[in-house]
């Protein structure tokens, strides 16, 4: 009669043990679309960020070439007088080539530097700034949709608590209470660590977001949080080798 009993307290076990834990719950994140955009809009400013400094470096190295010519003109100009007065008209025509060529990119570096080059920096930099902005915004919806996700999850984790504590409560014994060892105890045991690591959840959630308070699952046990570190969610393997042999004999009878 008492195996009768106890493999009917099996068969009931394993369905709260079905119920209780549900893995297809911790399924999914609702904050993944909005974690994306932030990502896209991260690697939008780098590039924009990328532009603006190559814009930059465009500009400057034309400054620099520019600033060339003042020197390079006119000893050009000089080796050209030096040549003419010579009659090397060779060296002279060479000399003259190359200051027209000089001017003539002169005459570019300024164009480009007042023109396009600086259009190109302004470009960059507003692009910059608007998608830094974007940026924020994304973040900031991203912070507030994951802070409404996460209170929904603890009232998820208070609910789920609370459905746990009636359980053990209704098996009638002490998950504590090495002594005893049959279904309705290894049952209560399982469930009691289960219990723990929703509330190191909850925990965890509440430092972040706020909405936790302990009060709120009063009837849960603390064997999990003694076998663990403060802090520390404990750990899914909370039954020895022997216990489990003695579930598994059971239920199979």
């Amino acid at each position: 009669e008492e195996i009768k009993v106890e493999v009917s307290v099996a068969h009931d076990f394993e369905d709260i043990v079905t119920s209780a834990f549900d893995a297809t719950e911790f399924i999914g994140d609702g904050n993944q679309t909005f974690d994306s955009d932030v990502l896209k809009y991260e690697a939008a400013v780098d590039e924009a960020n990328n532009n603006v400094i190559s814009a930059e470096s465009t500009i400057q190295s034309l400054q620099e070439e520019l600033s060339t010519f003042d020197v390079r003109v006119p000893i050009l100009e000089a080796e050209k007088k030096v040549a003419a007065a010579k009659r090397d008209f060779k060296a002279a025509g060479k000399a003259s080539k190359e200051i027209k060529d000089a001017l003539a990119r002169k005459e570019q570096c300024e164009a480009e530097l007042s023109g396009e080059a600086m259009e190109r920096k302004q470009a960059a930099k507003e692009e910059l700034q608007k998608v830094t902005l974007l940026l924020e915004e994304k973040k900031s919806i991203a912070a507030e949709k994951g802070k409404e996700a996460s209170l929904k999850r603890i009232e998820t984790l208070r609910e789920r608590i609370a459905h746990l504590q009636s359980v053990v409560k209704e098996l009638g014994v002490d998950p504590t209470d090495s002594d005893s060892i049959n279904v309705a105890c290894v049952g209560a045991f399982v469930i009691d660590s289960q219990i723990s690591v929703l509330e190191a959840e909850g925990k965890a959630l509440g430092e972040k977001f706020g909405g936790w308070e302990t009060d709120a699952v009063e009837d849960s046990s603390n064997a999990a949080d003694e076998a663990n570190d403060v802090g520390d969610v404990p750990s899914d393997t909370v039954i020895d080798d022997d216990t489990l042999q003695e579930y598994a004999t059971l239920a199979a009878e």
